[in-house]
């Protein structure tokens, strides 16, 4: 496993917003960052232009997002949120982009086939941008791993610390060569 890096004599807080996102493009969030890049590909060549549709998606958001978050922690909001910013985050803003998503297709009905744009190549565009652009944010996380600028189960904050990736055996560069090599 490589060494955590020393940021005694660098910046602590890039290394700290490293350390973040390499945690944040582990495998288990991959389809998450997956869905974001097609919400905004989507959203983005068919937005729905009618202002309510994004009031409703903030209103919806706001309301799921709280009832998730109590019912995840039940204690006081702002110290899970201090200690949880990220899932806190995305539990409020899954909602938002279901609700944005769903009256973007309603408002585009024509253009739509179930959830999928009916012209093929617009689907088949952002399926082949999201996922080159995930797995380029994944082939980023193992660079980082093997410049040991980040260790998997290793982070500067609690809820690095508290947050036990384990999310496969492709996280230690030594398993990545052992795979590559044909020795796992």
């Amino acid at each position: 496993m490589a060494p955590a890096a020393d940021t005694s004599s660098g910046d602590s807080e890039s290394m700290t917003s490293l350390a973040f996102w390499a945690h944040s493009c582990r495998i288990p969030l991959l389809p998450i960052w997956f869905l974001v890049i097609w919400y905004i590909y989507i959203v983005g060549m068919f937005g729905a232009g009618q202002p309510s549709v994004w009031g409703n998606a903030v209103g919806i958001g706001i309301i799921v997002g709280c009832v998730l978050t109590g019912n995840m922690y039940h204690g006081p909001f702002a110290k899970f949120w201090a200690e949880n910013k990220w899932p806190t985050f995305r539990v409020f803003c899954i909602p938002f982009c279901v609700s944005s998503y769903s009256a973007t297709v309603a408002d585009k009905s024509d253009e739509f086939s179930f959830i999928f744009p009916k012209d093929a190549g617009i689907t088949f565009g952002g399926l082949i941008l999201a996922g080159a652009i995930t797995g380029a944010l994944y082939v980023w996380r193992l660079c980082i791993i093997r410049k040991g600028l980040y260790s998997p189960g290793e982070g500067t904050t609690k809820a690095h610390v508290e947050l036990q990736e384990g999310d496969g055996k492709f996280d230690d560069p030594s398993n990545i060569q052992q795979h590559e090599s044909g020795q796992a």
